[in-house]
C-alpha cells in the first residue's frame, strides 16, 4: 500500500466472482533477496498472497521485511523467507479466508528455489541445522505444514519470471517491474479502462489510493508506450554496464569523489 501511495495513478485490480463454480485457491508466494542490503549484507523476504480462480483473482497482502542476522547462502536467505511468510501470514490468512467463505481453501506455496522446495519437503538439512539459533527458524515447520494427512496443502515451484514477491525484494528493471506490477494486478485508470488484464486475464474493480474507479487519481500516463520503454531500458542498461567498467562520463558537478553508481543520472535524456 506504501508504493500505491506514493503512485496515485497505480491502482490495485480486483477481481472475483461469486459465481464461479471453480472455489478459489489461496496462493502464497515466497522470495528472498540473498545479502541485498548493502548496508548490513542482511538479505530481504518477500511475500504475496492472493486469491486466485481460473478466471479471477484478488490480492490479499504483499510483504516485504529485512531478515534479522546475514544469511550465508541462498538457499538459507529463500527457506528463511519461506518459514517466517507461512508462519506469519500464510497460515492466519488461509484459515481466516476459509471462516469467511465458509469453505475448504487449498492452499499453494510457490518459491521459485529448487534448494529451499526440496528442505521444506523433506524437513530436515544437515547444511542448514544451525537455522534454529542463527535465523530463530526451525527446519522441520514446512515440512510439517505439509504433511501428508494435509492433501489441501501444497509446496510448488514457480517460474522466476512469474514470481509476484520478486516485486517485494529487489530492484527490477523498467520492463520486469511493469510485467509483475500486472501479475501483481496493479496497473494505471488508463491501463484498465484500456482492456489491460492481469496474468488471468480478468478484469475486476480498479482501487486506487483515492477509492474505486475515482478519476481524480489522474494524471496517468499513457498505457503501452513500448517503444519508449524499450528505450529506457536501452539506456538504464548502457549507463549500468559503463558504471560497471568504470567508463563513467565526467559529472558536472564539482564533487572531489565521483559517485560511479549515479553516473547514469547525469546525462540529459
Amino acid at each position: 500500500m506504501a508504493y500505491i501511495e506514493q503512485n496515485p495513478e497505480v491502482g490495485v485490480v480486483i477481481s472475483m466472482n461469486i459465481d464461479d463454480p471453480h472455489p478459489p485457491i489461496f496462493e502464497l508466494y515466497v522470495d528472498s533477496d540473498h545479502g541485498g542490503c548493502m548496508r548490513t549484507a542482511r538479505s530481504t523476504s518477500g511475500g504475496h498472497i492472493r486469491l486466485a480462480t481460473k478466471n479471477a483473482a484478488a490480492p490479499i497482502l504483499s510483504r516485504s521485511k529485512l531478515q534479522a542476522s546475514v544469511a550465508v547462502s541462498t538457499a538459507e536467505a529463500e527457506y528463511a523467507s519461506l518459514e517466517h511468510n507461512l508462519k506469519k501470514h500464510g497460515l492466519p490468512l488461509w484459515e481466516a479466508a476459509e471462516q469467511i467463505f465458509e469453505m475448504n481453501l487449498e492452499m499453494k506455496i510457490l518459491i521459485d528455489n529448487d534448494a529451499a522446495q526440496i528442505i521444506g519437503r523433506q524437513g530436515v538439512s544437515k547444511q542448514l541445522k544451525y537455522l534454529h539459533k542463527h535465523q530463530r527458524v526451525r527446519v522441520g515447520f514446512v515440512h510439517d505444514v505439509l504433511h501428508e494427512d494435509h492433501t489441501d496443502r501444497s509446496l510448488e515451484r514457480v517460474d522466476t519470471t512469474k514470481n509476484v514477491a520478486d516485486l517485494m525484494t529487489k530492484n527490477l528493471a523498467r520492463l520486469e517491474h511493469g510485467r509483475i506490477t500486472k501479475i501483481a494486478s496493479m496497473m494505471t485508470l488508463a491501463e484498465y479502462k484500456s482492456g489491460v488484464v492481469n496474468d488471468i486475464g480478468t478484469k475486476g474493480s480498479f482501487a486506487t489510493s483515492k477509492g474505486f474507479d475515482d478519476p481524480t487519481a489522474l494524471p496517468v500516463h499513457s498505457a503501452g508506450d513500448y517503444d519508449a520503454l524499450m528505450k529506457l531500458e536501452r539506456l538504464d542498461k548502457l549507463h549500468r554496464e559503463r558504471a560497471a567498467n568504470k567508463e563513467c562520463p565526467k559529472q558536472r558537478n564539482t564533487a572531489k569523489k565521483p559517485d560511479i553508481t549515479g553516473c547514469w543520472a547525469v546525462d540529459t535524456f
